[in-house]
Formats: structure tokens, C-alpha cells, sequence
């Protein structure tokens, strides 16, 4: 009876480390029982001295400007929309490599299959379908990124030098590329055959005489030449095979889109306040005394007064477990110079020739929520970033906010 109870109890243990999410919620209904002792713990947390508090105000403040200039210049960098449309906000929540699509939250009833998809001033790709969003007044958009092999041809142009006629070209998906994050795009046709000059960039181009609503002056990519030479040096068949185009960024490494669609208000996304137990509170996890009941659900955010403390994974009606690890990225990274960059924990993420220094402040956000700050880079080697995070105040409540 023992070697079975035994036995029993690794099964469980297994399924659990597995991650089975029927047992991992069963295993929160005892956190109703602590209830009680938080009581009595509450009145004995200590709070944050004011010193520490003006502190992380400071720094809470300044990942909040830099999030509102980084998501103004995600909207406003590119060319205007074509008229009757803006471009809307769109937080990417799934990332799904195999299918080479993301997942986007816009208002509902506002964006249109074959909406253009952008950051900045580069078209990402285009909005594919729309599905019932994750919550009321929202839809999920999927955009297929530049590369996926069943996405229109786009028009573009590039300038061999300063008063040079542009060429023209017909930008399509490469049948021989297979990297989702660093595709290559091919070069159906093009008006000249001149070789362009070295890191050569490629832009949309007008073609709106022919019923084409992309906007023009967006960015396509880099012009490179062919890697290697056809097998037995046979000729290539079609115009434009010894060149192809490269997107400039991996369209899976960033978090927020603008999309252009019809005028919308803006949203406030959902959020509740609650606590965390002190009685479950370790340093990779806590527990919240709030679960499906009043609204909390899985891939929330957990927040206190702007520093963003982790996500929760797993949820009951009445409790729910945050990881409290720092997000793997996007981050936005402010240097001490003001300068705002993307990047993420680890050094395959930094720019070339890039890396954050010491003291270097980091947040996200989303739209409608703002931005929360992540922490501080205490170092940066080949092994990664690591980060110095403020400590929570356990006398505090947090807030948890959906997409």
C-alpha cells in the first residue's frame, strides 16, 4: 500500500512538473486556507522607506515617457494612411513561428483583412483574418509576416543614386528560404537590370492608379546579392534571381504593430486590484488572492504602482500563481544618453556592435495601460543580461491587466 501511495504521489508529481493544467489548478484549492493567517500577516509587512519610494517613482516615470514616445513613434514614423483610416495600436499577445503569424489585439469591427501591418517606417506584413478577441470590444487580428509564401506580391522602388531614376520592382515570397525570422523575399520583376550600391534599401511605392491602397515610402528591406552560385554555373531563368530582398527586423521579435483601419476610441484594458499572499510569496513565484471569479486570467500582468512584477500562469476561481522571472523581451533598454532600443535578456537580441551598460533602465508596455518598469541592467556579458528589480512592497496591493 505504501509503494503504491508512493508511486502515486511521483505520477502526480510528474504531471505536475509537466505543467498538466487541470492538476496545477486543483493544487491552488488549498490556498483558500491561508486566507485566515493573511490576515494576521498583513498587519506586520513592512512598507517602503519614502526614500525608496521617490526612488522608484523617478525610474517608474521615466519607463513611462519612454514607453509613450516608443509607441508614438511606432504610429507616427511611417506615411500617413491611406484616407478615411488611422493607424491603430496593436499589442502582439502569440507568436506562433511554424504558422509565421502574429497575434494582434485591435478594437473590434475596425481593421479588414488586407489591412497593412507596420513598426516604424517598415511594412511587417498583412492582416490575414480576424478572429472574436480575448476580450469585449476587441478582435484578435493575424498577421502574416513578409516571406510567408502565401502573401500578395508588393510594388517597391529603390534609387541607384542621388538623382537617378528609381527602378521599380515586384516584391514576392522566396520559394527557397525557410527562416521565419530573417526571410528572403524575391525579386519577380524589375524595370533595370543596374546592380545596386552596397546596403541599398528598398521602399513601397505608389500604386494606387491601379487600386492598390499600400501606402508609399514604407520599408521593404535590404537589397543583397546571392549567398552562393547555381549549381554547374547554370543561368538563372528569371529577372532578378542574383538579387533578393531581407526584412531589416525579425517580425517575431517585436511587441507592438500599428495597423491601419477605421477611426476607434481608445480602449482602457482590463484591470483589477487585488494582493499577493504573503503566505506563498517566494522569489520565482506568488500566489494572488484573486482568480477567475473576479476576472483574472491566464497571461495576465501583475503591476504595483508601475513596476511590472510578473505574469500569471496558472489560475483558479479564487487564486492564481504569478511567475515573477523578468520577461525574456521585447524590452525597450533607455541608455544613460536617452537613447531607446529593443532588446532582450539574451545577446542574440542586442543590435550588432550594441550592448546595455550598467545602470541602463528597463520597461515595456501596451496600449492603454502605459509603461511599467522592469528593473536595471546590473550586467551584461555573452551569458546575457542581468537585472537589478525593486522590491515589492508587501503591504501594497497590485494590479493585474489583461491585453
Amino acid at each position: 500500500l505504501r509503494r503504491s501511495a508512493a508511486a502515486g504521489t511521483l505520477l502526480l508529481a510528474a504531471i505536475s512538473l509537466a505543467g498538466w493544467g487541470p492538476l496545477r489548478r486543483a493544487e491552488q484549492a488549498p490556498a483558500a486556507l491561508l486566507r485566515p493567517l493573511e490576515e494576521l500577516v498583513d498587519t506586520a509587512l513592512p512598507a517602503r522607506s519614502p526614500d525608496e519610494a521617490a526612488t522608484l517613482q523617478a525610474l517608474v516615470s521615466d519607463a513611462r515617457l519612454a514607453w509613450d514616445g516608443w509607441q508614438q513613434a511606432v504610429l507616427r514614423d511611417g506615411p500617413a494612411a491611406a484616407p478615411g483610416l488611422q493607424t491603430l495600436p496593436a499589442p502582439v499577445v502569440a507568436r506562433d513561428l511554424a504558422r509565421r503569424e502574429l497575434s494582434v489585439v485591435v478594437p473590434s469591427g475596425c481593421v479588414r483583412p488586407g489591412a497593412p501591418a507596420t513598426h516604424r517606417r517598415m511594412l511587417v506584413g498583412f492582416v490575414t483574418e480576424l478572429r472574436a478577441g480575448p476580450e469585449p470590444g476587441t478582435d484578435l487580428a493575424i498577421v502574416a509576416p513578409l516571406g510567408r509564401r502565401d502573401l500578395r506580391a508588393v510594388a517597391g522602388q529603390w534609387q541607384p543614386g542621388a538623382g537617378a531614376r528609381p527602378i521599380e520592382v515586384l516584391v514576392g515570397p522566396s520559394e527557397a528560404d525557410d527562416d521565419p525570422r530573417h526571410p528572403a523575399l524575391s525579386l519577380l520583376a524589375r524595370t533595370s537590370s543596374v546592380a545596386p550600391p552596397p546596403d541599398q534599401l528598398c521602399w513601397t511605392r505608389d500604386v494606387s492608379s491601379l487600386g492598390d491602397n499600400l501606402p508609399a515610402g514604407l520599408l521593404l528591406g535590404r537589397l543583397e546579392g546571392a549567398r552562393d552560385e547555381q549549381p554547374g554555373g547554370a543561368a538563372r531563368l528569371r529577372l532578378g534571381d542574383e538579387l533578393c530582398l531581407r526584412p531589416l527586423a525579425d517580425p517575431f521579435s517585436l511587441e507592438l504593430l500599428a495597423i491601419a483601419g477605421a477611426p476607434a476610441a481608445p480602449r482602457t484594458p482590463r484591470q483589477l486590484d487585488t494582493r499577493l499572499m504573503a503566505t506563498s510569496h517566494g522569489r520565482r513565484t506568488a500566489r494572488l488572492q484573486a482568480g477567475t471569479r473576479v476576472g483574472v486570467r491566464e497571461g495576465d500582468w501583475v503591476s504595483q504602482d508601475g513596476l511590472y512584477l510578473g505574469r500569471v500562469t496558472t489560475v483558479t476561481g479564487g487564486s492564481a500563481i504569478v511567475d515573477l522571472s523578468p520577461p525574456a523581451g521585447p524590452l525597450l533598454c533607455v541608455t544613460r544618453d536617452g537613447e531607446v532600443r529593443v532588446v532582450g535578456l539574451s545577446p542574440e537580441s542586442w543590435p550588432p556592435g550594441w550592448q546595455p551598460a550598467r545602470g541602463d533602465l528597463l520597461a515595456l508596455g501596451r496600449p492603454g495601460l502605459g509603461g511599467l518598469l522592469v528593473g536595471l541592467v546590473a550586467a551584461a556579458d555573452e551569458d546575457g543580461l542581468s537585472l537589478e528589480r525593486p522590491a515589492l512592497d508587501d503591504a501594497r496591493g497590485v494590479t493585474v491587466s489583461g491585453p
